[in-house]
């Protein structure tokens, strides 16, 4: 409520009692809400910080985190503290992609995506990732063998979710640049579906741009 009413810091003082009285679980929610408000205002160190003991509860916690007691809670019987882990995972791996951390970011988007498996912007974002940035040294990888892991990230992603917008556009991107044309066309061309929205405007862009090279 502070925070709506641009009350930044009251909003955070806030948050920092609400984890200083908390019990270790129940802290995990205080805390996430800290590190979405750090990172909002811009402080990535405290939001890194946030997140990542949101992970370490959880992890050391009595529940240890899984895809049976971590991931959606749609089901209503999984424990609010836990139901954070993956969301703690991809916030903690935007962070870290915002910095140049490939591996690091690498390692918590597949956190995520393993804990709640039936979310699509893990993978999406994981796929984001690999297609952009350079193999980490840690990885073993060619730059082509981490194309093709962006490839089945989106497809991944497209799996759970076929109408996630963004990994369908992406892939197409990524399949154009690859030089699979016609793979690229069959991929963007759900685009034009109405499901989307004004994410049709992005398969004309593709679409136009494939065939100014056509020519």
């Amino acid at each position: 409520m502070m925070f709506a009413r641009g009350d930044a810091r009251g909003a955070e003082q806030s948050v920092r009692r609400s984890v200083d009285l908390g019990s270790p679980l129940k802290n995990t929610a205080a805390l996430f809400s800290l590190g979405t408000l750090l990172a909002n205002k811009g402080d990535d160190v405290g939001a890194e910080d946030a997140f990542r003991k949101v992970i370490d509860t959880i992890t050391n916690g009595s529940a240890a985190a899984s895809p049976e007691s971590s991931g959606s809670s749609k089901g209503g019987g999984t424990t609010p503290g836990l139901a954070l882990a993956a969301p703690a995972h991809f916030e903690l791996a935007g962070l870290l992609e915002n910095r140049g951390d490939v591996a690091g970011a690498e390692e918590h988007y597949r956190h995520a995506e393993r804990l709640d498996p039936k979310n699509a912007d893990a993978p999406a974002a994981l796929g984001n990732l690999l297609h952009h940035a350079p193999p980490a040294p840690s990885s073993g990888r060619s730059a082509k063998a981490q194309t093709l892991e962006a490839e089945l990230s989106y497809r991944r992603a497209l799996e759970i979710d076929p109408r996630h917008a963004d990994a369908r556009y992406n892939l197409g991107i990524l399949l154009k640049s690859s030089g699979k044309q016609s793979d690229m066309r069959a991929s963007v061309d759900l685009l034009r579906h109405p499901d989307f929205g004004a994410s049709a405007l992005t398969e004309e862009s593709i679409m136009s741009a494939v065939e100014g090279n056509d020519q």
